[in-house]
């Protein structure tokens, strides 16, 4: 998606959710091409959810953040990557990166999704 549609090479933070109406997932979720990293509830230690307890307490005990990351998704709103570069890493479902979930950063976020 051209960067003129998505949020994204924004020097001004990130823009209000639903600015770019064409950057709308087939789920009808906006903002997945830019606007923002994300958390997810995947850890990188594999496929370790953040719904399992005993994860939650193995990895609060960890002593140095590294040691304790969760999986990212999505775009930075400063970011300048190309569309076909943006289509490559959505298409391999890879290359995101992790963060520590002890240290935030001020372009990632999180999405409250409602499972039925």
């Amino acid at each position: 998606m051209p960067l003129d549609k998505v949020a994204r090479n924004r020097k001004n933070g990130p823009a209000i959710v639903g600015t770019f109406l064409e950057d709308l997932s087939i789920h009808g979720v906006f903002d997945v091409a830019g606007n923002g990293k994300e958390w997810t509830r995947g850890f990188f230690d594999g496929d370790v959810s953040i719904h399992d307890p005993a994860v939650i307490k193995s990895l609060a005990s960890k002593q140095t953040p590294a040691d304790a990351t969760i999986s990212l998704r999505g775009f930075e709103y400063s970011g300048e990557m190309s569309s076909e570069e943006v289509l490559k890493k959505v298409r391999s479902n890879s290359g995101y990166g992790t963060q520590s979930w002890t240290e935030p950063h001020f372009d990632i976020g999180f999405r409250v999704v409602i499972e039925p």
